[in-house]
Parts: C-alpha cells; sequence; structure tokens
C-alpha cells in the first residue's frame, strides 16, 4: 500500500518531537501529555480536517493560545466547525543572543466555541548572563562581605507551563461580512514557573532563582484577556485582512518567565523594601493581510507592565532597570499551504533584557492541525 507523503512528514515530526523531549525536557509529566496531543495531530493531519475556511483557526501564540505569535486572537483553533472538534499542535523557537526560547504544546477547539491549550516553554539563558550577574554582585558585596571565591557561572534554564482556556462570547469573525461587529472571545492562562526559587549559584546568596534573584514576588499567576477579531474578505483591493485588538490583565513579568508581582528584600537582613502584587492592564493588536490564499505578512504589539523596573537593590549594584520590560512587536510571514500544517516566521523586537538592552530575535513556529 503507497503511504500518503503527509504520513512521511508525520514520522518524521514524530522522531524529531520525541528526541527533543528526550533530550530536553527529560520526560516531565507535562510534556508526556503534549507529545501525545502533538502525535496525536499528526495521525489526524492525514485525515480530512474541518468545515472552516483556510487560516481561520490562525497559527500559535507562543503562550499556547490560537492566534498570532505574539497576541491571542478571538478565533477558536483548528477547523471545526459548530458540530465539530478540532485542534493542533505546535513547535516554537525563538533567538536572540544570550537566551533562546523553547515552545512545545497543543490546544483542542470545540464546536468554534471553545477553546483549551497545554503549553511548555522553556528559556534557555546564557552562561554570560549568568556571568554577569555574578560580578556585579561581586563588585558590589565583596568591600562588605569579603571574597566570595572562586566563580563557575554556567548557563541556566526557566520552564514555565501554560494552561489556557478561552470562550467565543459572540460575533463571527469571517462569516458577518455585512456587519462590522467582531468576533470577540475571553481567555484565561494560569502559569506556572517552574524555576523561580532556584536554578543558579549566585556569589553570597547561594542557589537562587532568576526570577527572585530580579525581585519578583510569585511563582504562578493568571492572565485573563479579551481579544475581538475581524476578518475583511476583500478588503482591501481584493485582499483579505485580519485586524485583532486583545485587552489583557496581568501580574506577569516578561509573561511569567521572570515570575509574577514585585516583592524587593534586601538580602543581608530581610527587610521589605517595597511591594507591587495588584493586576495590570496591558494591550495587543494584530494586523495581518493575505497577500495570496496561503500567504499572510503582518505585524504584531503587545505592552509590558515593567514592574521589575527601578529596582532598588539591584541599584545597589549599578543596575536598577537591569530587568525592564520594553512594549514588544513583530513582523511576520505565515505560510499557510492547506488546513493541516501552518508555517511563521518573524522578526522579534523584545526591547530591553537582563545585560542585553537591545534583543532583536529570530522566530519560527511549526503548527500542525486537524
Amino acid at each position: 500500500m503507497q503511504v500518503h507523503p503527509l504520513c512521511s512528514v508525520g514520522a518524521y515530526m514524530k522522531r524529531t518531537c520525541e528526541r527533543y523531549v528526550e533530550t530536553n525536557m527529560n520526560h516531565k509529566p507535562v510534556f508526556r501529555i503534549t507529545t501525545v496531543l502533538l502525535l496525536l495531530s499528526l495521525v489526524q493531519s492525514a485525515q480530512a480536517t474541518g468545515g472552516r475556511l483556510l487560516a481561520t483557526g490562525g497559527v500559535t501564540q507562543f503562550e499556547g493560545a490560537g492566534g498570532g505569535g505574539l497576541t491571542p486572537w478571538a478565533l477558536i483553533t483548528g477547523y471545526g466547525t459548530a458540530d465539530e472538534i478540532g485542534g493542533s499542535a505546535h513547535y516554537t523557537w525563538l533567538h536572540t543572543d544570550d537566551y533562546t526560547l523553547h515552545s512545545i504544546g497543543a490546544k483542542i477547539g470545540f464546536f468554534d466555541r471553545f477553546e483549551l491549550s497545554l503549553a511548555r516553554q522553556r528559556l534557555q539563558v546564557d552562561q554570560n548572563v549568568i556571568a554577569a550577574t555574578g560580578g556585579a554582585l561581586v563588585g558590589a558585596l565583596e568591600p562588605l562581605l569579603g571574597d566570595p571565591g572562586p566563580l563557575s557561572p554556567s548557563g541556566t534554564n526557566i520552564d514555565v507551563d501554560i494552561f489556557g482556556a478561552k470562550v467565543r462570547l459572540f460575533g463571527d469573525a469571517v462569516y458577518a461580512q455585512d456587519s462590522w461587529l467582531p468576533q470577540v472571545s475571553l481567555g484565561a492562562q494560569y502559569k506556572r514557573n517552574r524555576d523561580f526559587g532556584s536554578g543558579v549559584a549566585v556569589p553570597y546568596l547561594g542557589d537562587v532563582g532568576v526570577p527572585a534573584l530580579l525581585g519578583a514576588k510569585d511563582s504562578s499567576g493568571i492572565d485573563y484577556y479579551l481579544s475581538a477579531t475581524k476578518v475583511f474578505l476583500g478588503v482591501p483591493f481584493g485582499y483579505n485582512l485580519i485586524v485583532n485588538g486583545t485587552l489583557r490583565a496581568t501580574r506577569a513579568n516578561a509573561f511569567g518567565l521572570l515570575g509574577f508581582g514585585r516583592e524587593v528584600v534586601n538580602p543581608l537582613d530581610g527587610e521589605l523594601l517595597d511591594r507591587s502584587n495588584s493586576y495590570r492592564l496591558e494591550y495587543e493588536a494584530s494586523v495581518g493581510l493575505f497577500v495570496h490564499p496561503n500567504v499572510v505578512i503582518g505585524a504584531e504589539y503587545r505592552t509590558q507592565s515593567n514592574r521589575l523596573a527601578d529596582q532598588p537593590v539591584l541599584g545597589l549594584l549599578g543596575a536598577p532597570d537591569l530587568a525592564r520590560e520594553d512594549n514588544v512587536y513583530d513582523l511576520f510571514l505565515a505560510w499557510i499551504p492547506n488546513k493541516n500544517v501552518a508555517l511563521t516566521a518573524a522578526w522579534v523586537d523584545l526591547g530591553n533584557l537582563p545585560f542585553q538592552p537591545r534583543s532583536r530575535a529570530a522566530y519560527l513556529s511549526l503548527q500542525l492541525s486537524y
């Protein structure tokens, strides 16, 4: 029996995914679940997909939701209609100098109404960043505390689990072309930072986590967001245009990779210096133009809370804005040859990262849908 070409692609991706999980994620439970969902999507991709139009499930937002790369959309993932279930799985890679982000996950859309998603992010931090942090601590504290001994900096990882849910409240982004009313969805993302309090050997402080070191308060938090999406068919000049706006309530620092909230404690005597733990409203926007039925170009913009700026303890090291957050934007190109596959490439401006004040990143994401 002749093997369908998609099955060959699926077998290759299956081996690639298994090697990635085994070598980088240590078979933790969330990744065993995600791998099962990913392979399920690969099997399903050889079968008939749902009844919705091409690209109307979006691609994968790097936190796991259906949407663009930076921001979720109101669209429900997959190609399932009101009486179908659809879904997708993704792998995303982002790299900028001393930082590399991997994201793998899966999501399921139920009856074009409800979406559930699961993702694991791993931020790889180069040893240059850790060495610079240790050097700054030694320079500031050695006159007070003495020689810390030899330094042996190494890179570290920050893992974040993200569990998401989204429900379509009203509207139809595609088929209600006689109305300006967008499709509106309400979503939530529970984020758990697995390396909040440990993972880095720091002079004088011992084993600490990067988020806690930079002044974050909590290891977990929930983002709530409201997204409105509209597809304008044949506008402009015969092309299709997709527009999205998202309002997010969050306590996250750097999307949760640097923890949640702010609590600055003097490491020498334990005195609480300041605290900020309330939700803040942030804004996100996407626009994409179908320059070809299978190709979308566009841009996205996302604000951040900048809660860890002007940190007094880091100020003692001469770097009070070490963890300052800038607003993020990207320029993207998505190729969607069919309902099974979507490949997105982007250039992303992340702004300031610790010891890397101007961070421009390359971004690639593969999504397999059914």
